[in-house]
């Protein structure tokens, strides 16, 4: 039997349970929410929006990230090489990118700085490359990541990505946001 844990909220299987510890359900609201790009448009994820997993070709501009060149990565999309062309994936936590996506939210939570951009959050290195970074728990965003699916634990509806969930919140100011309240870790 495969076991998913989950920080905060723990699923076996098919059963659920919803028993937030205390540290998060605590309202932990970030600060200085911004956007780093006035423009709005999202032709890159254009690919994901009509579900096309395999490319031909990768954007020219591409640069091979993560050890052993695994990844290329352009704009905020992470794609592996298949026989076939090239896959958009998920990309794993530690890998570093020379640039964040153009249109990137910057979030300070307890201090630290990080960069939010469709499900991902990197922060930047002291060599001025950026990281992908585990969600931090508790960080407020303004939108979910593209492809993100609506789950309910007894009761509770959150949404969840790439083993992320999000908790839609109202802030004092009556503004929605999306708190990260989970990350499923796998076990066997």
């Amino acid at each position: 039997m495969k076991k998913i844990i989950i920080v905060g909220i723990t699923l076996v299987c098919i059963s659920f349970s919803n028993s937030l510890p205390a540290a998060a359900q605590e309202e932990q609201e970030s600060t200085g929410l911004t956007q780093n790009s006035q423009q709005q448009s999202f032709t890159d994820f254009e690919k994901i929006q009509q579900h096309i997993e395999i490319i031909k070709e990768l954007p020219h501009d591409a640069e091979i990230v993560g050890s052993g060149n695994t990844y290329s990565y352009y704009n905020g999309i992470f794609y592996q090489p298949t026989e076939t062309g090239y896959k958009i994936v998920s990309p794993p936590v530690g890998i570093r990118v020379s640039e964040l996506p153009k249109e990137n939210f910057r979030i300070t939570l307890k201090k630290s700085i990080y960069y939010y951009f469709n499900g991902v959050f990197y922060s930047r290195d002291i060599d001025g490359a950026y990281r992908v970074m585990t969600a931090p728990m508790g960080v407020l965003v303004d939108e979910l990541p593209l492809g993100c699916y609506l789950i309910d634990i007894e009761g509770s509806q959150y949404f969840a990505l790439n083993n992320v969930y999000y908790k839609k919140v109202t802030t004092p100011e009556s503004k929605i946001r999306f708190k990260v309240v989970g990350q499923a870790l796998s076990k066997k």
